[in-house]
């Protein structure tokens, strides 16, 4: 597909020079499968005389009669260059050699432009198709992780269809989404995030079938990005997706079987029972009971156990059953399965081709009643009419079905009902199947059974508060490419991505989530669409064997639609009939809100060759847009780039030194408001008060800003792109500098104004790091007997800084998402996302002080208490060949960032927590006494009192985990290919078996569940754990047979 791409993009630069008294004429085509290359140079050697070959691979053009005896050169991208003695031929067909150290360094860059990636003065990163297929992933995103230098990707948890968080080069927004723009064959796709309702909504890309992925290029500097205009501010991903081949034939399928569990939970205490104060209480919340090997049950069946609640050993009510500690946390996790099966055709000819995919995949939850099943259809084609013309396009329909469960900072939340739960309590009642036998979370008056009346049990929160989703989604193109003269193309390439969610969520009456207002009803229905139209103007002309100029002219339309239609209702009239009909009048809420974004631009692209070593490279585009005021949303953004092949310059190539080039690119670029409707005053409907049919309105809370201004990203970067050993190493080293000023966040106003918020032009971050990526063939193999080992590794060390906030501005909040104890923040001098909450009280050298009596004293007020970001990431891949056997692992490491755990923080003040096995201990905690200055001496017991003081939400900083580190097993695959000799017995082409596993091990310091997680979902904050739900470990296998 690359060398199609490729081909492509040269044939609509290709200039045809005047024609002359001697007609040559040819077909140039590669020696490996005999396929016509698209857009191959050929000229008259040492002249300036020449072409480049048709959508057919053929050539014309004319030379002197006095050259009929000299050579013809020939080149294109990826294949060694040739030259061909014309010997007075009128017809001369060429074949040209795969060049090994040149083929796959073609990449995919802006506005779907392929580029030979020494020319590039910018960083680009590709992903090919079997990285994709190695991870078994079924999202996209978390395909990704740990695969590219500058990418940070956090999966929110474990959860079927659980959204992913995916950050290029840092954060620089508060308000506005960090993530880059995904663009597929093309096309800009729509990935929003949409978490609510106490559950962990899935991310858009996630409804992309990775089985239909060729490659992935990911572009992040500004320079690289700039011609995608606003939404490219983040970078960009850029989806190959797989077409038909010309002379190729193949029906493919695969089939995977994976089996989940739960890779890490949060250590649980085992020792003692529910209670408080050291004495049982069968009601109490807490577990500071009594030791559970000093009790015994009292024979008489309760709601709580059905061998009686618990007495003391010498108890004259005492039975011979000892008390015991319950498992819960095993019965609520079960092992989830996800099947994925796939199903492929592609053909193609000299003169069109296709391709035809059909996936499916199902998967049920590690949490009971949890499932993500997707469905997707998607068919593209090509078609070359004549010499000049060229038709081409794809649709992609998708059907998602999901059901999601509660989590987080709710009280129905699965995590936050088991983790909080005596080890004394029975969650299931003794029955074997507590999921769907009622009698584990049911009374016989309906009412439910848990260990305390305000927190659900997790059996209940299962079937009684539930979480549906349905997304059908439509996406495709259409593109047309006419070249009415060898050096000159017209191509117009329109898109559409629409997609309608519809969503019901719903809280039983019983629940301890909205059981004040008679249990709670949602209904969303979620449409958006969005449009995309790129026409191109392409120019190309050699002036000589040394200098070559393409040029590309476009404009760009783009709108965007979205309709909110939400209703709720408060108050259920028939218990356990969840429906709005159910709910009284006067307590319903019905909102309609629509939403339209459109924008305009007119962009350029100037590519200069010199002596094929010295590239220089000039973007720019103007954008108009819908979102910013009137007179203030039109802005040009620049970008220049250059590239020195310095190896050829210099003529210095040699075997330890084969290529070696130098980088450096300059790029602005601009970005619109986050909020569509932010420049205005807006009016919502109140409805016919006057009982004359009068409307009535009132301002939006929102007050519009008719001064904001564009947000602004300045980026530069130099790097260097070094080819070792006989291209045995390669080394991508990149230094970045991204400077973003007057940042577009919402703010908070006071009450006196009238109004809530406002968005305002707030501030500077600064992202500054270094990116390393080395490919290594440690061992080559020249024979399938023999052993071979690829390695790729990359590193990341990025530093994130809020420089500035206006003077009027603390700090931004970036999200609490229900945990007010403790938020993320941006404040001047600290890195994006801090930590902000309640601390220790220090003296002026940083240490604790503590009272009189030992305990150590919190500050009245909040602060900085914690920096999230990592120190640097990285990741290694490995690839053994030997024989017919493959295997590929992939190692994923991070170093340092902090973790707010919030969920040991409450189990420590509900006693369940393994931290207080340790309550009939005592310490003396590390600081001086407020009081005298001296050195504390005093020792405090770490029991219930202590807990109290400082679990749940007394001192946040006691929360916060230091320099969390991990090294984990992201995926690893053992494949098999059955021997030709095998094939030639069946009519297929080839079949593979693959053991895999995802997660198979993770070595960290944090003490909670796995630290690849996020409260916030795919929002903008992040390191925060409180009842999250856990990721998982699997193992299973994977089938691939090809016809």
């Amino acid at each position: 597909m690359i060398r199609f791409l490729m081909g492509v993009c040269a044939v609509l630069c290709a200039h045809a020079v005047y024609a002359q008294s001697f007609n040559i004429r040819g077909k140039v085509t590669g020696t490996s499968d005999g396929e016509p290359l698209i857009g191959a140079t050929v000229i008259l050697k040492g002249t300036t005389t020449g072409t480049i070959t048709d959508l057919d691979g053929q050539f014309q053009f004319s030379i002197p009669e006095s050259a009929v005896q000299d050579s013809l050169l020939v080149s294109f991208v990826g294949f060694k260059s040739a030259v061909v003695p014309i010997g007075g031929r009128n017809e001369i067909n060429i074949s040209l050699s795969d060049d090994a150290e040149l083929l796959g360094e073609v990449v995919v860059t802006a506005i779907g432009i392929a580029r030979e990636k020494r020319s590039l003065g910018y960083a680009v990163n590709e992903i090919k198709s079997e990285e994709i297929s190695d991870s078994r992933e079924t999202d996209v995103i978390r395909a990704m992780n740990a695969k590219v230098p500058g990418v940070q990707i956090t999966g929110t948890s474990g959860s079927p269809g659980a959204s992913s968080n995916i950050v290029i080069r840092g954060n620089t927004s508060g308000t506005a989404s960090n993530s880059p723009l995904f663009i597929i064959d093309g096309i800009p796709i729509d990935n929003s995030y949409r978490g609510s309702n106490f559950t962990d909504q899935a991310n858009r890309v996630m409804d992309l079938n990775p089985e239909d992925i060729e490659s992935i290029s990911v572009l992040k500097g500004g320079a690289a990005a700039a011609l995608y205009g606003v939404k490219a501010g983040n970078g960009v991903v850029v989806i190959n997706t797989k077409k038909g081949k010309s002379g190729i034939s193949e029906v493919t399928f695969s089939s995977t079987t994976l089996i989940d569990r739960v890779n890490k939970l949060p250590p649980i205490q085992r020792r003692f029972a529910q209670g408080s104060g050291g004495n049982f209480v069968p009601t109490s919340q807490f577990s500071w009971g009594p030791r559970l090997d000093t009790m015994r049950y009292n024979g008489i069946p309760n709601s709580s156990s059905q061998f009686g609640h618990l007495v003391g050993q010498s108890s004259p009510l005492a039975t011979d059953r000892e008390a015991q500690a319950y498992d819960n946390a095993n019965r609520v996790f079960q092992t989830g399965v996800t099947l994925n099966n796939n199903l492929s055709f592609r053909g193609g000819n000299d003169v069109s081709g296709y391709f035809l995919s059909l996936g499916d995949v199902r998967q049920t939850g590690i949490i009971p009643n949890s499932e993500f099943n997707r469905t997707s259809v998607r068919v593209s084609g090509f078609t070359k009419v004549g010499k000049h013309f060229k038709a081409e396009g794809a649709a992609n329909y998708i059907a998602v079905d999901a059901e999601r469960t509660q989590r987080g900072s709710n009280l129905s939340g699965v995590t936050l009902g088991l983790f909080r739960a005596p080890p004394s309590y029975d969650l299931t009642n003794g029955s074997d199947d507590p999921v769907n036998d009622p009698t584990a979370f049911e009374l016989t008056d309906g009412s439910q059974r848990t260990y305390f009346s305000n927190y659900d049990n997790p059996f209940w929160s299962v079937n009684r508060n539930r979480n549906r989703e349905q997304t059908n989604r439509m996406m495709g193109h259409v593109e047309f490419s006419y070249q009415p003269k060898d050096w000159i193309s017209v191509t117009n390439r329109t898109g559409l991505d629409h997609y309608n969610t519809t969503s019901k969520a719903w809280w039983d009456s019983r629940s301890g989530e909205f059981r004040a207002g008679g249990g709670l009803v949602i209904n969303n229905n979620f449409t958006n669409t969005v449009f995309n139209n790129d026409l191109l103007v392409t120019l190309d002309h050699s002036f000589s064997e040394n200098f070559r100029v393409t040029f590309i002219a476009g404009h760009n339309y783009r709108s965007e639609y979205n309709n909110s239609l939400y209703a709720e209702g408060e108050g259920f009239i028939i218990p356990g009939f969840y429906d709005l009909s159910n709910t009284p009048l006067q307590n319903q809420f019905v909102d309609d809100f629509i939403q339209r974004e459109r924008a305009v631009g007119l962009y350029g692209d100037l590519n200069l060759s010199f002596w094929n070593w010295l590239y220089v490279h000039f973007t720019g585009r103007n954008d108009w847009l819908s979102n910013l005021p009137e007179n203030r949303n039109s802005f040009f953004y620049p970008s220049t780039a250059v590239g020195l092949v310095f190896t050829d310059m210099l003529d210095i190539q040699s075997s330890v030194l084969p290529y070696g080039k130098l980088r450096a690119s300059y790029s602005n670029v601009g970005n619109g408001a986050p909020i569509i409707y932010g420049t205005n005053p807006n009016m919502t409907f109140v409805g016919t008060n006057d009982g004359q049919g009068l409307l009535s309105f009132y301002p939006d809370a929102l007050i519009g800003n008719v001064g904001l201004i564009p947000q602004n990203t300045t980026t530069w970067e130099i790097g260097t792109d070094l080819r070792l050993f006989q291209n045995r190493i390669g080394v991508d080293l990149t230094y970045f500098n991204a400077i973003t000023t007057d940042q577009i966040e919402l703010m908070s106003l006071p009450p006196s104004s009238g109004f809530s918020s406002q968005l305002q032009n707030i501030g500077k971050v600064v992202n500054q790091g270094i990116e390393l990526l080395l490919t290594l063939q440690v061992l080559e193999s020249n024979s399938p007997k023999k052993l071979g080992w690829e390695s790729t590794i990359n590193f990341t060390r990025l530093r994130n800084m809020v420089e500035e906030l206006t003077e009027t501005i603390d700090f931004v909040t970036l999200t609490t998402s229900g945990l007010e104890s403790t938020s993320s923040i941006m404040a001047a001098g600290n890195p994006f996302g801090a930590f902000y909450g309640s601390a220790w009280a220090r003296d002026e050298n940083g240490n604790i002080l503590v009272d009189d009596n030992g305990y150590p004293i919190v500050d009245g007020q909040r602060q900085i208490i914690g920096d999230p970001n990592p120190k640097f990431t990285a990741g290694w891949r490995n690839t053994f060949s030997y024989r017919n056997f493959d295997l590929t692992f992939l190692l994923d490491i991070r170093v340092g960032g902090d973790m707010y755990n919030g969920t040991r923080g409450v189990m420590n003040f509900h006693g369940t927590h393994a931290d207080t096995d340790t309550r009939e201990e005592f310490i003396v905690w590390d600081g001086v006494v407020a009081s005298t200055g001296e050195v504390n001496t005093q020792e405090i017991r770490l029991d219930q009192d202590f807990y109290s003081r400082y679990g749940l939400v007394g001192v946040s900083e006691y929360n916060v985990e230091r320099d969390i580190n991990w090294f984990r097993m992201r995926d690893v695959s053992l494949a098999y290919r059955f021997p030709r000799q095998f094939m030639k017995k069946l009519p297929v082409r080839d079949i593979s078996l693959a053991i895999t596993a995802r997660n198979l091990f993770l070595i960290t310091n944090y003490t909670g569940i796995d630290p690849e997680t996020s409260l916030s979902g795919a929002a903008n904050s992040f390191g925060r754990d409180y009842f999250n739900n856990p990721n998982t470990r699997s193992f299973g296998f994977n089938l691939k047979v090809t016809i």
